[in-house]
């Protein structure tokens, strides 16, 4: 089920929204039942662990939008491979290491920099950014 708030590719399933301190926490996880080793290309559906990894995805009528990605950890059953353990990707939206959403790192600075010069006297330069 697709919602307007959240722009994001076919790489993530939505499980729940919820409202928190921190602003909107939209809930999502893997549609897919496995993934393939980033070393090997192998498919593994044979979980390890999990945990959830907080990407912020810029906010919406004053209020901060955050995904909270259920990701897994799964074995990599190649004897050859030497990666063992490696975790959910979500390429479109959050690559890994990635603390912010795709779309809030392309989105361009340049109408909140203006906004911020014209209404505070406040100027940047690429370095401040």
């Amino acid at each position: 089920m697709p919602f307007p708030i959240l722009h994001t590719g076919t790489d993530i399933r939505v499980l729940c929204l919820s409202y928190s301190v921190r602003g909107i926490e939209i809930h999502c996880g893997s549609p897919c039942t496995g993934d393939a080793c980033p070393r090997c290309g192998r498919v593994s559906r044979r979980i390890h662990s999990r945990y959830e990894r907080l990407v912020w995805d810029g906010a919406r009528q004053a209020v901060a939008v955050a995904l909270v990605l259920k990701v897994r950890n799964f074995f990599c059953d190649n004897p050859r491979c030497p990666r063992t353990v490696f975790s959910d990707s979500f390429p479109e939206t959050a690559p890994p290491y990635c603390r912010r959403t795709q779309r809030l790192t392309s989105q361009p600075l340049d109408p909140l920099c203006a906004n911020m010069r014209e209404t505070h006297g406040v100027t940047f330069t690429e370095g401040t950014i």
